[in-house]
């Protein structure tokens, strides 16, 4: 059954159909360079193993991209996210942000990439007031935009 709620109807079908993200369409052609966005709490393990099965032999540029106030910890994460990509020979290159709102930060790193891969969140206060940041980046940029969903949230959401 269908509702009002978009982001209800989504979720319910991606559930049922276990699937391990879904799309927001954009305009473009070849894909050959990708930014994938670690910022917030976002499954960043499973961001990265969606990315490298995405990827498989193609050659596609990956962009780790990171906006953080903790620069030290932002590097260490990004160094450690980019280890299983470089380890099937994907070209990944990190880039962090420490300055600055992360979602502007995040709309400004989208430049120069044919899309995008993010985590989904937790819905929030900000969310509701102003939407699902996956979708202010694909209004803000030409290409699709992949969400990876939170399967282990989902999944205890299932259980109770």
């Amino acid at each position: 059954m269908f509702t009002h709620d978009r982001k209800q109807t989504f979720d319910r079908i991606a559930a049922e159909t276990r699937s391990e993200a879904y799309a927001i369409p954009g305009a473009t052609g070849p894909i050959d360079r990708l930014l994938v966005a670690l910022t917030g709490d976002v499954a960043v393990e499973r961001i990265v193993s969606f990315v490298a099965e995405l990827i498989g032999e193609r050659e596609i540029d990956v962009t780790l991209f990171l906006a953080t106030g903790d620069e030290p910890a932002g590097r260490k994460l990004l160094e450690a996210a980019a280890v299983p990509l470089a380890d099937r020979g994907i070209d990944v290159r990190t880039e962090l942000a420490v300055d600055g709102p992360p979602l502007e930060a995040l709309l400004e790193a989208t430049t120069g990439h044919d899309a995008v891969v993010m985590g989904e969140r937790a819905p929030s206060l900000l969310t509701l007031a102003f939407g699902e940041d996956a979708e202010r980046v694909a209004a803000e940029s030409v290409g699709p935009v992949l969400v990876v969903r939170n399967v282990e949230e989902d999944e205890s959401e299932n259980e109770g």
